[in-house]
């Protein structure tokens, strides 16, 4: 019981938290947003939400010896895995094929692109590039009548750029 709360209800849990619950679709025509997933040698794919994307960065205090005075500095910096929902019809068997082969042993990092674009003019919000990428959680969820595919990737490096790049 343990195992399935960690494992399945407290991922979806945090995700409904935060706003990113399976039951807020970008599939709507209402959302004024839509996300689109790219992964190195796959076909683009249309998510259903938002993607969950962070890092953050440790803060190492110095103080020498004669100051009373603490600065900081910037330490190591982690990112967090990209979480990413889409409805089952839109799940390739690439990506499920990806995951079973990090399963089986066989290795394969990729880069890929995370795209926020409007959806009445295409025109793109933020982009999250990441840098090799592999699939370390693949989560099926049944809710509001639907199945959904929650896909986690963990990258060694995440970029995000908003657009448009130069102030207006």
């Amino acid at each position: 019981m343990i195992i399935f709360f960690r494992c399945v209800l407290l991922p979806i849990l945090l995700l409904v938290m935060i706003g990113l619950g399976p039951t807020e679709s970008l599939g709507n025509e209402e959302d004024p947003y839509i996300a689109e997933l790219e992964i190195e040698g796959f076909p683009p794919i249309i998510l259903s939400e938002l993607p969950a994307i962070s890092n953050e960065t440790e803060a190492i205090e110095i103080q020498s010896e004669k100051d009373v005075i603490i600065s900081k500095k910037p330490g190591k910096t982690r990112y967090g895995t990209i979480v990413v929902v889409m409805d089952l019809d839109r799940f390739p068997d690439q990506l499920r094929t990806w995951r079973q082969e990090i399963i089986d042993g066989i290795f394969t990092k990729r880069w890929g692109i995370v795209t926020i674009k409007r959806r009445e003019t295409g025109k793109v919000k933020i982009q999250h590039v990441f840098s090799e990428g592999w699939p370390s959680k693949l989560t099926y969820v049944y809710t509001g009548g639907k199945f959904f595919v929650h896909y986690e990737i963990v990258a060694t490096t995440i970029q995000s750029k908003r657009f448009p790049l130069m102030p207006q």
